[in-house]
């Protein structure tokens, strides 16, 4: 068993990969999130407690380095994914009443 990912957020969470000699499971790289919420709000202590709220609580004196991005980049680089999410919302919502339908009791 190779590459068992577990989604969420649109990004893989957590991953691991197993086989007779060892397991491995790796946390998120938490850097790109907090230096996006850094460019956008320009706190990075605002974005270590958002982070705290959704990871767990990071440990005091953490150094987490903060990619060095510009706001009009950021947005560039987002407005993609944005796009695909708000579609896949959408297609998910037109069909939510027949994933009811099919769903047992």
């Amino acid at each position: 068993m190779i590459g068992n990912y577990v989604h969420g957020l649109g990004e893989q969470l957590v991953s691991g990969e197993k086989d007779a000699f060892d397991f491995v499971l790796r946390r998120p790289n938490i850097g790109k999130r907090l230096s996006a919420i850094t460019t956008m709000y320009g706190s990075p202590k605002m974005g270590i407690k958002l982070l705290g709220e959704v990871f767990g609580q990071l440990p005091e004196g953490i150094t987490i380095p903060v990619w060095p991005i510009s706001r009009p980049q950021l947005i560039k680089a987002m407005v993609p994914r944005v796009k695909y999410y708000l579609k896949k919302n959408r297609e998910a919502s037109k069909n939510m009443s027949q994933f009811i339908q099919d769903t047992p009791d």
